[in-house]
């Protein structure tokens, strides 16, 4: 699966899902043979050094991919620094510490702002991660992948068992935000598409 952030979709019910548009490899037991599948800006290092994983990589690959994109998510920002090209983006993953999540953020994105201007629990000044959801990106970020959690195991994280029982209406949140989104809009017409 090819887990970054145009690949989650979520219906007007709050209803979470994950897609792949871009299914390239194939899977045997498992275990992904194809070094192509996936998005290399959200790739594991051990799906980038390929010496790493000779009889091919699994799950934990994902983990990575998740993390990474769990930061874009909450920051508003992809993780990494600008990169000029996807060598020098994936030379920088290799050579560098991984991603984490700050206590919290300096000031909103524009988008979240735009986004939670009106929530009561978002409004800025209000921009800090607990430390089990850092540690918890932080988990799903080790560069080794042999110390990385499986999905299993992080289902059993502070964290995630928090979430689960936390009183969220995905609904009733997403649908506030879709009103907030004017008819017949064009997604130029509400990101800064220079960001990209």
């Amino acid at each position: 699966l090819d887990v970054k952030p145009s690949n989650i979709l979520i219906d007007r019910e709050g209803r979470v899902k994950l897609c792949d548009f871009g299914i390239s490899g194939q899977l045997v037991d498992s275990i992904a043979k194809s070094c192509e599948a996936g998005c290399k800006p959200y790739m594991a290092p051990e799906r980038i050094h390929p010496d790493q994983t000779a009889n091919g990589y699994d799950i934990r690959s994902d983990v990575w991919s998740f993390g990474i994109t769990m930061i874009e998510l909450a920051t508003g920002e992809f993780p990494y620094p600008k990169w000029d090209s996807v060598f020098q983006l994936l030379t920088y993953v290799l050579k560098n510490d991984p991603p984490s999540v700050p206590e919290r953020l300096p000031r909103p994105t524009a988008t979240a702002e735009a986004v939670v201007l009106d929530d009561p629990v978002l409004k800025p000044g209000n921009w800090e991660f607990s430390s089990d959801f850092r540690d918890f990106v932080n988990q799903c970020l080790r560069r080794d992948f042999h110390e990385r959690p499986k999905y299993q195991a992080l289902k059993s994280h502070p964290f995630f068992r928090r979430a689960l029982s936390d009183p969220v209406n995905v609904s009733q949140y997403f649908t506030a935000v879709l009103s907030k989104i004017p008819p017949n809009s064009r997604l130029e017409d509400l990101v800064d598409m220079n960001d990209w």
